[in-house]
């Protein structure tokens, strides 16, 4: 028993250290890159920009990273090389620039600007100047309700995740149905290679394996280990998606919130077994037909079943978990609703 709890032990602080590496790297690259790479002076919002930053960038690793494969010279500073090149496209067609140009004129002004920041740096600490900074917040002046909102939000989505991923957190293999596959996939990847005659299809263009590959690229995580982590990206581009369609159609944070808690508690959360039904397999089943309605008349636990298949609240853990193409399409699922 005390072996098998250090053992659970070292898989968790191994998968958990893992999944902080995965979300920081990819907050970093669906985050931050993006303002650098597409064109930002026409989204006002901020709440936009983080969406379609997001889009705009899984979109460019699905064509980028095959493309690249493709020509058997994928690398991470191909990569690198790609975007750039993306961004002088960009700026050409959208502000009639040349890029390149534009960087050979950019970099002295960038680099005074840079050294300037580091002697700032050297004087706040160094000379002491930190100890004049008396900025203290008032508690008069804090946001109670913001506090209170982002709270919510957070509790949310570090509740849902940990639901989803609880399963995963405790081993270092994805067990869902082909993902061995999958994980074949991306080993052909790494090799630049993309038609592999001896499977379904013959190559894998925008699959999930294409998306694991780049997040083992950017992260230095082995794809077996990936495989049980990358749905928490997943689910929280689903629930990005789903907070930002509500937020704009109610212009309510509270009902995008609401909207949110439902979706964790009926298909995320171990209540949904008492809030979602059952794939059940029996010989009595209790339909009633109410004008026109066929209708499952009675409780769970007074059908004669013989044998229960799934619940549908598994459903989500179950899909994007598979490894599948569409499963990363249908975390933007509410977007494309929108």
């Amino acid at each position: 028993m005390v072996a098998n709890l250090q053992t659970y032990h070292e898989v968790l602080s191994i998968t958990v250290f893992n999944l902080i590496k995965l979300l920081v790297m990819s907050y970093i690259v669906f985050g931050v890159v993006p303002k650098f790479i597409f064109p930002q002076n026409h989204i006002k919002d901020s709440f936009d920009r983080v969406v379609y930053n997001i889009i705009y960038m899984v979109a460019a690793v699905l064509l980028f990273v095959p493309l690249l494969v493709f020509l058997k010279i994928f690398s991470l500073i191909t990569l690198i090389v790609a975007f750039i090149f993306l961004k002088a496209a960009l700026i050409y067609v959208f502000e009639r620039k040349n890029y390149f140009k534009l960087l050979k004129e950019s970099y002295p002004p960038l680099f005074i600007k840079i050294l300037n920041k580091l002697d700032a740096f050297y004087n706040f600490w160094a000379l002491g100047n930190f100890r004049k900074y008396k900025n203290i917040i008032s508690l008069n002046k804090i946001n109670y309700r913001k506090i209170f909102h982002y709270t919510l939000i957070i509790g949310f989505v570090i509740y849902i995740i940990a639901d989803v991923n609880l399963i995963n957190l405790l081993s270092l293999n994805n067990k869902t149905s082909d993902v061995s596959q999958f994980i074949e996939w991306v080993s052909n990847l790494q090799q630049n290679i993309l038609y592999a005659n001896h499977k379904t299809g013959g190559a894998d263009f925008y699959g999930e394996a294409t998306f694991v590959f780049f997040l083992q690229v950017i992260s230095n995580i082995d794809s077996v280990l990936l495989f049980s982590l990358y749905p928490t990206l997943l689910f929280i581009w689903i629930m990005i998606g789903m907070y930002y369609v509500i937020y704009k159609i109610t212009d309510s944070h509270y009902s995008a919130l609401f909207a949110i808690a439902v979706y964790g508690l009926y298909c995320l959360s171990p209540l949904a077994k008492y809030l979602v039904g059952h794939l059940m397999h029996t010989p009595n089943p209790p339909i009633v037909d109410i004008f026109g309605f066929k209708i499952y008349f009675t409780t769970y636990d007074a059908v004669k079943v013989k044998k229960t298949l799934e619940s549908h609240a598994y459903y989500p853990y179950l899909r994007l978990n598979s490894g599948l193409a569409y499963e990363l399409s249908y975390s933007f699922f509410f977007l494309n609703l929108y």
